[in-house]
């Protein structure tokens, strides 16, 4: 799953390359979503979800900002109870930490190409959960 929220072009100038550029990306937004997480908390947290503003009833990603936030801080259950699908992706962006940084150091060899499947996998894997999360419970 990718998490990008940098301008590609201001770190390809400042990296040197476009793989690292897209490898940095990736882990500061990573490192930014759960820092944001953690410092919130999850009952901080505003329920703004504009599904469920217009339609009158939760969408499949309801719940997942909070459930996210509540793993980051260290309560699984509370957020497999928010949304069942939370934990796995706080796993996913733990793991963009090591992975990301390892790759920036050269210390493995992490080809864009390679992993544009793996990452369209999980990101596919999530939005899956997340819908029949919505089907389980609204059915």
């Amino acid at each position: 799953m990718v998490i990008a929220v940098l301008p590609a072009r201001w770190l390809s100038r400042h990296v040197g390359d476009a793989e690292r550029a897209r490898h940095l990306n990736v882990l500061v937004s990573s490192v930014g979503v759960l820092a944001a997480l953690a410092v919130s908390g999850a009952d901080a947290l505003p329920g703004t979800c504009l599904f469920q503003l217009l339609a009158g009833h939760p969408c499949p990603f309801c719940g997942m900002t909070h459930a996210v936030s509540a793993a980051v801080l260290g309560h699984l259950h509370e957020s497999w109870s928010l949304h069942p699908v939370g934990p796995f992706v706080f796993a996913v962006l733990v793991v963009q930490l090591p992975l990301r940084a390892a790759a920036l150091a050269r210390w493995i060899d992490l080809r864009w190409r390679r992993v544009a499947s793996l990452e369209r996998a999980v990101a596919a894997a999530i939005v899956a959960g997340c819908l029949a999360v919505f089907v389980v419970r609204w059915s």
